[in-house]
This record gives structure tokens, C-alpha cells and sequence, in this order.
């Protein structure tokens, strides 16, 4: 895969990450406090650490590679369908307006 590829997904893993860390003291007392509340808790904290760790090592497992084959598969299109939008991906500039010309036309 592309150099640009990896790098997309790592961003999108280090989001899900950021989010999962941001998420984490809700789903603390969504179930310790919330669930015990009404008798629905039976987790421990070892089997919440757990469960935790389990879901994102999965994640990083199934959800990365699924992100790269998605990227690729984009990215693949974006060059077989760029020639008839006439170069959007950016290795036309002939639509580009030439900005130097204009800017001395306008100086002088």
C-alpha cells in the first residue's frame, strides 16, 4: 500500500484511540453506577479492564486493515476515474490560474 495510505489510517486509529480515552469515564459509570443502580452489573473491574483491552486490540486488528484495503480501494478509483474529471487529484494544473502573472498585472 501507499506511504499515504498507512498514514490516513494512522490518523484514524489515533482518532478511535483519542475517542475510546474520551469515552472511558462514561462507560466507567454507565457500568458501575448506572447498571449496579438496577441490579443489571455483574462485572468486575478486572473483567471490565478486560473486555477493554480486548475491544481495542480487535480493533486495531480487524479495524486497520479494513481501513486499508477501504483507502486503497478509494484511492484506486480516484486514478481510474481522475482522467475524465479532467485531473481533480492535482497532477493537472493546466485549470490552475497562474497567479504570478496576474499578480504582476495587477502590481504594474
Amino acid at each position: 500500500m501507499a506511504p499515504g495510505i498507512s498514514r490516513t489510517v494512522a490518523v484514524v486509529v489515533a482518532f478511535a484511540l483519542v475517542e475510546r480515552g474520551l469515552h472511558l469515564p462514561f462507560s466507567i459509570y454507565s457500568t458501575f453506577a448506572l447498571e449496579a443502580r438496577f441490579g443489571f452489573n455483574r462485572a468486575t473491574p478486572a473483567m471490565f479492564l478486560g473486555d477493554r483491552i480486548k475491544g481495542v486490540a480487535l480493533s486495531a486488528l480487524l479495524g486497520s486493515h479494513c481501513f486499508m484495503v477501504y483507502f486503497g480501494c478509494c484511492a484506486s478509483c480516484l486514478r481510474l476515474v481522475a482522467p475524465w474529471l479532467g485531473g481533480v487529484d492535482g497532477s493537472d494544473d493546466r485549470h490552475e490560474p497562474d497567479l504570478s502573472r496576474r499578480h504582476r498585472a495587477v502590481v504594474q
